[in-house]
């Protein structure tokens, strides 16, 4: 399955450059840049043939996306954008245009005042905003998100009912998004988007971020800007709505910093992950014995975040009679919420009884234990345990043509004793020296404390 792709919609002077930037050095040629001197937005039609054309696409950055599938070519769309406070948005593009305004092109030097560089910042907004086709006249950020979007769903072009469902439809489609950001605010939305990426198990670009596009140094005096003065009273009456939709999405911002917040501080306190470990699926012929000729093995990183973990059986030269599932080479805990087993095809086999299996007595070196929340415990105590799977030789016969066992699991509980030795091995070579009487002295008390408490079956299988 192709992974997510990230869609930068990137809103004009909302540090959008920046963040494009940001994409482009993390994915590097597997990041894509559309963007076009014209006014132009590219249909869907356009964006399959493109994004089915670059197939190892991971993120691609545009002015001109303002349509939002939520899959593209069978990929998981997932988008991207930040919204910038309205006053210093327009600031912004009054700024940027006075720096740039010689070498701007044709069309965008057409919704600009003549002499615009060397015009007051309230000058500049006069002309502005009493103009009805220049796109910073008005609420640029709300328009920028619903007025194609609603144009494609009213063609008639109802003015009127598009100002009425405007507040409305542009919430609608950004609550459609993976993420809204806050401009003013880069750091932490970066922090907030990598905190979700990792919930997603996607990749997302950490900071620092640069600057890009600065123009504050063409800034003159704002004092203008209230509503006691005539320009500037209209400037604010025409930003009202996307005042409103700034606060809307600095209150779900928060929300989402909040929820960032208590995710690193849960990283942070959770106990390490240890070092992979080794799982062995071994199978038998009628008459015959397990061994290493005869078995799978591969290796995992055990997390204390569920992932399933698979095996795939390669197609035998007879039909197998019986499974042994080796979980891991050393003394951990495991909480299972799924073990199963398919054939070839996809078709269930087999799957472990959660309610029964810590009844079960066919295994060594490990024992299940229930887990009141939810699954089971999986107590693997031996550097050398073993599971024989309890299924028929008829519902194992299907794998001589290849098969597939699946375990949904994670770590359980604290960490161990055992769990520290494991670790020995990022010991730098003088605390392993100091801590090896400690561990040999843990171990063998453990060994002797646990001997008699190991659930073996009465049949050994190596």
């Amino acid at each position: 399955m192709a992974p997510p792709l990230i869609v930068h919609v990137h809103v004009p002077k909302t540090a959008g450059s920046s963040f494009r930037t940001l994409l482009q050095k993390y994915f590097g040629p597997d990041h894509a840049n559309l963007y076009t001197a014209s006014t132009h937005y590219y249909s869907e039609s356009y964006l399959e043939e493109f994004i089915a054309g670059s197939p190892s696409l991971r993120s691609m950055s545009s002015h001109f996306i303002r349509t939002f599938p939520p899959r593209i070519c069978d990929r998981t769309v997932l988008y991207v954008t930040f919204l910038r406070d309205p006053l210093e948005h327009f600031i912004s593009y009054l700024t940027y245009s006075k720096k740039y305004f010689e070498r701007l092109s044709e069309g965008a030097l057409s919704e600009l005042p003549p002499r615009a560089s060397t015009l007051s910042s309230r000058d500049f907004a006069d002309w502005i905003i009493v103009r009805n086709k220049v796109p910073y006249r008005e609420n640029f950020q709300s328009n920028f998100f619903a007025r194609i979007h609603f144009l494609a769903l009213h063609p008639e072009r109802d003015e009127r009912l598009y100002l009425a469902s405007r507040p409305l439809l542009v919430r609608t489609i950004l609550q459609q998004f993976f993420f809204v950001g806050v401009a003013e605010r880069m750091e932490e939305s970066l922090r907030c988007l990598a905190c979700l990426g990792r919930q997603f198990d996607v990749e997302f670009p950490g900071g620092p971020i640069g600057i890009e596009n600065v123009s504050s140094d063409y800034r003159d005096s704002l004092e203008w800007i209230h509503a006691g003065d005539e320009v500037g009273a209209r400037l604010l009456a025409s930003l009202a709505e996307d005042r409103r939709l700034y606060e809307w999405n600095l209150a779900r911002f928060e929300g989402v910093l909040a929820a960032a917040d208590r995710a690193d501080q849960a990283r942070a306190t959770a106990p390490p992950n240890p070092p992979p470990f080794v799982a062995q699926l071994f199978w038998r012929f009628d008459g015959g014995d397990f061994n290493e000729c005869q078995s799978i093995r591969q290796s995992w990183a055990a997390t204390w975040e569920e992932s399933t973990f698979c095996l795939e059986v390669p197609r035998l030269e007879q039909s197998p009679v019986q499974l042994r599932l080796d979980l891991a080479d050393r003394p951990i805990n495991l909480r299972v919420r799924r073990m199963s087993l398919r054939d070839a095809a996809g078709s269930e086999l087999w799957s472990l009884s959660l309610a029964s299996a810590p009844a079960l007595s066919c295994m060594a070196g490990m024992k299940f234990e229930e887990d009141p929340a939810g699954g089971v415990i999986a107590r693997i105590v031996d550097w050398d345990c073993a599971f024989l799977l309890p299924i028929g030789s008829e519902a194992v016969e299907p794998l001589r043509y290849g098969g597939v066992i699946e375990v949904v699991m994670g770590l359980a509980g604290d960490r161990p004793w055992h769990h520290r030795a494991a670790h020995l091995h990022h010991l730098e070579p003088e605390a392993e020296l100091n801590t090896t009487d400690r561990v040999s002295a843990a171990r063998s008390e453990f060994e002797a404390r646990s001997t008699s408490q190991r659930d073996y079956s009465p049949v050994l299988w190596w």
